[in-house]
């Protein structure tokens, strides 16, 4: 790994996009207490089944999250697009045991999504 780049106190939501040619990948922490780092991975892909190719590995762009004590509740909101996200905003309320998402689309519908520490989950739109 290297070129290493860390915020010890991000916001209280941030996001992080990759991409490649036309595709987008769009990382949205909402963690509580976490440290983030971005950097980059090394991959040999001439270890992988079925490669073909001259470049035997490349860098790929890496995010880490850290936290520190005791248990930890990594909150999350993944989303892979091409030209345009479909996310307008995304706000997290709750605490660390009853999590609450509220995301809403540029569309103009609204994603509610709860879960809580003993694996139940809600999704409604509206």
């Amino acid at each position: 790994m290297k070129n290493f780049k860390t915020d010890y106190s991000p916001n209280s939501s941030f996001t992080v996009t990759f991409h490649d040619n036309e595709t987008y990948f769009n990382y949205t922490d909402l963690s509580n207490n976490r440290t983030a780092c971005i950097c980059e991975s090394w991959v040999d892909l001439s270890r992988m089944k079925d490669h073909i190719g001259k470049n035997n590995s490349i860098w790929l762009p890496t995010l880490m999250l850290e936290t520190t004590g005791g248990q930890s509740t990594f909150v999350s909101v993944m989303e892979v697009y091409e030209k345009q996200s479909k996310i307008r905003s995304i706000k997290r309320s709750g605490d660390d045991e009853n999590i609450i998402l509220t995301i809403k689309l540029i569309n103009g519908l609204t994603d509610v999504i709860s879960f809580n520490n003993e694996n139940q989950f809600s999704i409604k739109r509206s």
